[in-house]
This record gives structure tokens, sequence and C-alpha cells, in this order.
């Protein structure tokens, strides 16, 4: 795809390496790599937890964030979980690789002239299916270079499953060695939400939090803030894993 190659090249170098950014409802600048909540950034030494409550919402930071970073209100945070997942399970993916890969993700979505993937790239985002092509995308392109062999599999949501229930089993599958997830999040329930459709990875799961390795501002989610439909607040929708192959 020609005309994916072309749109791509001109960003791929930067997309991954924008810094941190905000979801559309969030549209006042935050200082570099502090947490955020609401519109406010803390600043706060690099690599130190910080949790406190502001505008009534909690605050939390982890000392790994990911390095690939969605633009501004776009909606690449699909592709850069995937590059996210795959850096943890397969191979480090650094600033030499990160634009080659990105592209060939681009590639694979479904998008016949640059405004078609442009609008997906940047307004809508990517749904399950299109995962799902640019996962196999990114199977067969870590194989060409040799890298460790990795699998992906459907983890998504079961008939009748609670919030509760998913995020205790996807915590006994993260304990795995080289093994990482990716979950999908649709729209919440509660109304001025700080949360929106987004493609997130989960690092670690606590009896009450989430925490991420996320391309954009969220650090941690409270469990109590997920729902499973026809639960409340913010739906969970989707999940991968993916893992080395011993």
């Amino acid at each position: 795809m020609d005309v994916t190659r072309r749109i791509f090249a001109a960003g791929a170098a930067t997309l991954p390496f924008a810094g941190p950014v905000l979801p559309r409802a969030w549209a006042q600048p935050v200082v570099q790599d502090a947490p955020v909540i609401g519109n406010q950034a803390v600043a706060g030494p690099l690599g130190m937890a910080v949790d406190a409550h502001i505008c009534g919402y909690p605050l939390a930071t982890m000392d790994k964030c990911s390095p690939y970073r969605q633009a501004y209100g776009s909606g690449e945070c699909g592709l850069c979980a995937i590059v996210t997942v795959v850096d943890t399970v397969c191979h480090n993916i650094d600033e030499e690789t990160a634009g080659p890969f990105l592209s060939a993700l681009a590639q694979a979505l479904p998008a016949e002239t640059a405004v078609e993937l442009a609008r997906i790239l940047y307004e809508q985002g990517t749904d399950r299916s299109e995962m799902e092509l640019m996962l196999v995308a990114a199977q067969a392109w870590t194989h060409a270079r040799g890298w460790d062999v990795w699998t992906w599999q459907g983890a998504h949501p079961q008939a009748a499953e609670t919030a509760e229930h998913f995020w205790d089993r996807l915590s006994d599958v993260l304990e795995r060695s080289y093994t990482a997830a990716i979950v999908g999040l649709g729209e919440d329930t509660q109304p001025d939400t700080r949360y929106s459709g987004h493609w997130t990875c989960p690092e670690h799961i606590t009896e009450h939090e989430v925490y991420l390795r996320d391309s954009d501002v969220y650090r941690r989610i409270p469990r109590a803030d997920t729902g499973i439909r026809p639960e409340p607040r913010w739906a969970i929708e989707d999940c991968y894993i993916l893992s080395r192959v011993s």
C-alpha cells in the first residue's frame, strides 16, 4: 500500500516519542512526565511514585511508563499498545526500529487512501478487527527479523463475567514470564468523565488498582471505575494476551 507508506513515513519517526499527551477532554498543557488528573499537572521527582487526590480524583504514577506515545488527540492508542506489548514479550523496540515497525502496523490497516488512513489513526481509532490485522502484521514483521517467537490470543470479557472477575483472571495471566496484555475500553457511563475509548497495557493488577504502561496520560485505573456491560462505568470490551514461545 504505497499511500500508507507515504503518509506514515512522514510521521512515524515522531509519533512514538511525542511525549505525554491528553485525552480529548483534557486541553491543558502538562508538565513533562508529571502525573495528571483533571486539568492539573503535578510535578515530582522522576521515578518516584506519587499518591494524592486533586479535584476529587485519585492520583498515581508508576516508575516505568511507555515510551511509545500517541499524538495529542489521536486514535493511535491501539497501534502504540501493540508496540508496547511486543517490546515486553519479544524484543526491545528502540528508536531505530520503532519507525519501521509502526509503518508495518499501519500498512495492515484497511485504508486505500491517505485520507482513510489519517481518519483511522487520528480520528476514529482502531476497533477489534483492525487490532487483529495489526497483530498479524506485527507477528510477521518480527518473525522476518528473527526475533523471539511469540503468540497472541483473544481473552475478551466472557458472557456474564464481571469486571472484578476479569481483572482477577488477567492478574493471574500477567504473573507469567514474557507475557503482556492489551485491554480495550469503551465509553464511561459517568457524566463528565475523564475516560474515553482507549487501548492500554496493564502491567500490574492489585486488589483495587490496575497499573498501566500507557501511550496516553493514564497511569492507574481504579478497578471500581470499570465495568463489563451491563455493569456501569468504563466499559471493558476487549483483551489480547501476548506470550513468548519458550
